[in-house]
């Protein structure tokens, strides 16, 4: 597996999302400025887009939020995800990060918390799906 960065939204990424979010989930909101300022990552196997995530950058340098992340299907449930937030938790290591904070769908807060995220705030939702604010000291 390897880790590809962007700094624009690239087809790949784009196509991940199209596909998860907004075929798969029904999302309609998929894309917004955000994207026009994040740093988008892609995991590749070999060279099949497989995973995708953006990263935004908060008020405070050491402190990002992960967004837009997913998997495509037939690579759910065997360790891509976790594996992904491995190499994007060890990059922003790397460039002073500390903490990492995303807004989780509800049904996702599992795999989230076996990763080291932990929520904090109130439930809220995103387009009518139960959403959870969780964070992660790395």
């Amino acid at each position: 597996m390897e880790i590809k960065i962007f700094d624009r939204l690239p087809a790949d990424a784009e196509m991940i999302r199209q596909t998860v979010f907004v075929d798969e989930q029904g999302f309609m909101e998929e894309w917004d400025a955000a994207d026009n300022d994040a740093v988008h990552i892609v995991l590749y196997d070999v060279a099949t887009p497989v995973a995708t995530c953006r990263i935004l950058c908060s008020d405070r340098n050491d402190t990002v939020y992960l967004g837009r992340f997913a998997v495509v299907r037939n690579k759910r449930g065997g360790g891509i995800g976790s594996q992904l937030i491995s190499l994007v938790t060890e990059h922003l290591r790397g460039r002073g990060v500390n903490t990492v904070i995303l807004h989780a769908q509800q049904q996702a807060v599992p795999f989230y918390e076996k990763n080291g995220f932990e929520c904090f705030g109130t439930p809220d939702e995103d387009e009518g799906c139960p959403h959870r604010w969780m964070k992660k000291e790395i």
